[in-house]
């Protein structure tokens, strides 16, 4: 699989610290959000509805999902893999640790005033 450089770029910014503080979805979040839509099966139509994304969007994260092993398809369903569902945990735990940073932050900014 070649990659160009746009797409090096993009997964960079993947889970860059400062991109999943944005109030915007990064991909990240909405990768997530569709594995945890496709964890029992689902039509695309039910993913983009459960993701909240349009069409186009969904399709190059299915894509992407389905590129890295994250989602597989059978028919017309979607189902995240062991290997989605070992993502899901991950970034999870990756959540946890930005909201305790969040919380030393506002404890550190309270200390300096």
């Amino acid at each position: 699989m070649t990659e160009n450089k746009g797409s090096l770029k993009w997964r960079k910014r993947f889970f860059s610290y400062t991109e999943l503080r944005r109030k915007r979805r990064t991909g990240a979040v909405l990768l997530r959000d569709i594995l945890v839509a496709a964890e029992r099966g689902a039509k695309k139509t039910h993913i983009m509805f459960g993701s909240n994304m349009n069409p186009l969007v969904l399709k190059r994260y299915l894509e992407f999902g389905m590129q890295h092993g994250l989602l597989t398809q059978r028919a017309n369903y979607y189902f995240t893999t062991e290997k989605g569902k070992e993502f899901l945990k991950c970034f999870n735990k990756l959540e946890e640790l930005m909201s305790t940073i969040s919380d030393v932050e506002q404890q550190l900014t309270k200390l300096l005033e």
